[in-house]
């Protein structure tokens, strides 16, 4: 086997015989009109092109949970120009496998530009149409004797290099008869139509308007139409992988078991969620945490007997979200966090006040990203629990829900998964809250007592709870995880939803609730621990979960 080891710009290549060869590809001398220095720049993102940047962990969320989706270097979320065009795809592939017929009046002298990708534009049936493959959203057709610029030749000679340079036999600059491999991350074809090879493979020929569709293709010529005709930068809008992972814990909830005397336990129970996490391989895409991230919320001040005045209260509660981010910062940087807001977070009653807390320390209290084709929304539901302190934000997010829902069907999302705190419902999803019989002793760390926290305490109520889940079964959400229950729980909807609810990183709590529907069930064992997805997703696009609880202890 050869392997490659790369050390201060140098590579090291170990083959089976005894011989070994060092390779250096950085250049000695580093004279910016030296065109491999500027290949070198290029790959290893010096000169003009901005440096990685590293994260503190006092910045880090608010950094990744920003505008309303996830901002991490391996999640490359998808620009507008990228949602254009592969909606333009999804509307292509969901006509019967055919191809769409480029018309000429979206042709502007031999440059394409993103308007052509607009299915929605109309039509002259006197008009004739022909494919093109842009690089990006424009070219330059070939026979166009106008020099490439400096950027795109050198992203020209760069592909020759990485990619073989396997050009035509006519000696066509640019023109690669050979698909790249589909493991190269450094793919940047230069500007060039489509080879008549390609052409012909694909059976492209000139049609009229009122043709408006060419052609058919399996699945493989997909990927290809993706890579040649749209070539476009990859991100997690695609399916760029047949599987990938994340995990889910709940209820870190920092200061519970002294009742926020102290906090220390808590953080060790989180240092033990985070080396699970780094342990696990492959590595998790995101790992989110499903709200309650620390005990103490300001509203505590109000409590009979309370023992903190509501500035010890803010206090305290700053200084349990700071030492919380600091234990989840070791998270390994490939692997993003994703930190959703609870009620010990915001409040039973959430109110904008409580709101701007979370976010001024963890970034927006919702969004969405793509990952792998598969779509996640991460929702502030506490504000479902109990709307009247800020029914803006109520109004403002359930408006968003459905855009977003309706974005990613639209998109041909694989799978479309729903992170929150409250679990929408406990046992079956038209639970009304005097069905719900059990309840769950106050937790033994806390002293001797024959209080309880009810069953009904943990859903969301069912007005707010069916305007949420009519969305859900109208854009076929697969899963929604959540916590609070402070135990493992898995139920489904009449239409297949997933309601998975995870135990905590604190304190475990037992409810006596409803045994009718444990009885028969395996029951899933409960601790404290996370949860591993595994998520696989065909090539068609179409994907599938499973699911397993980890044990800390």
């Amino acid at each position: 086997k050869t392997s490659l080891l790369a050390h201060d710009h140098h590579i090291s290549l170990n083959s089976r015989s005894s011989e070994q060869q060092t390779l250096s590809l950085a250049p000695k001398s580093h004279n910016k009109t030296d065109s491999s220095a500027e290949l070198w720049d290029l790959i290893t993102g010096a000169g003009t092109h901005e440096p990685k940047k590293q994260y503190g962990y006092r910045n880090k969320y608010e950094d990744l949970q920003r505008n309303r989706t996830l901002h991490h270097p391996r999640l490359p979320q998808p620009s507008p120009d990228v949602e254009r065009v592969h909606l333009s795809k999804v509307s292509l592939t969901s006509h019967g496998g055919d191809l769409f017929v480029l018309p000429e009046d979206r042709r502007r002298n031999g440059i394409l530009t993103d308007e052509a990708f607009d299915v929605s534009a109309g039509t002259d049936a006197t008009q004739e149409n022909i494919i093109f493959s842009p690089s990006k959203s424009s070219f330059k057709e070939q026979n166009n004797n106008e020099p490439l610029d400096a950027d795109a030749e050198l992203r020209s000679r760069l592909s020759a290099a990485l990619l073989g340079g396997n050009h035509n036999s006519n000696g066509d600059k640019g023109i690669i008869e050979d698909f790249p491999s589909p493991t190269s991350t450094l793919n940047f074809p230069a500007p060039t139509p489509l080879h008549p090879k390609l052409v012909s493979e694909w059976q492209l020929e000139t049609h009229h308007a009122n043709d408006f569709v060419i052609g058919g293709y399996d699945d493989s010529q997909v990927d290809r139409l993706d890579e040649m005709l749209l070539c476009r930068e990859v991100t997690e809008i695609d399916r760029h992988s047949p599987s990938h992972s994340f995990v889910v814990c709940a209820d870190s909830q920092v200061g519970m078991t002294s009742m926020n005397d102290e906090w220390e336990t808590e953080l060790q129970y989180c240092r033990q969620a985070v080396k699970a996490v780094n342990s696990l391989h492959p590595r998790p895409a995101f790992v989110c945490v499903c709200g309650d991230i620390v005990d103490m919320e300001s509203s505590f001040h109000r409590k009979s007997g309370a023992k903190f005045s509501q500035a010890e209260c803010d206090v305290i509660q700053d200084k349990q979200n700071e030492d919380f981010k600091r234990v989840f910062s070791e998270v390994h940087e490939d692997i993003a966090v994703l930190c959703v807001c609870g009620n010990h977070d915001i409040g039973n009653r959430p109110t904008p006040a409580s709101i701007e807390r979370f976010t001024n320390a963890f970034g927006d209290d919702y969004l969405a990203f793509w990952v792998n084709g598969t779509y996640n929304i991460a929702l502030n539901n506490v504000l479902f629990s109990d709307p009247t302190g800020a029914p803006e934000n109520f109004n403002s997010q359930l408006i968003w829900l459905e855009d977003r829902l309706r974005y990613a069907r639209e998109h041909d999302a694989a799978c479309i998964y729903v992170f929150a705190h409250h679990p929408w419902f406990l046992y079956h999803e038209d639970e009304e809250m005097e069905e719900l019989k059990g309840s769950a002793r106050y937790p033994k760390e806390w002293g001797e007592s024959d209080e309880k926290f009810p069953d009904y305490y943990f859903h969301i109520p069912k007005n707010y709870r069916m305007m949420a889940l009519d969305l859900f079964r109208k854009y076929d959400v697969s899963a929604s995880f959540a916590g609070h229950f402070h135990r493992n729980l898995v139920s489904k909807t009449s239409w297949g939803m997933d309601m998975i609810i995870t135990a905590p990183l604190s304190i475990l709590l037992e409810s006596d609730g409803n045994t009718e529907f444990r009885a028969g069930k395996p029951p899933e064992k409960n601790g404290r621990g996370i949860r591993i997805v595994e998520v696989k997703v065909d090539k068609k696009g179409k994907g599938r979960f499973t699911h397993r609880f980890d044990l800390l202890d």
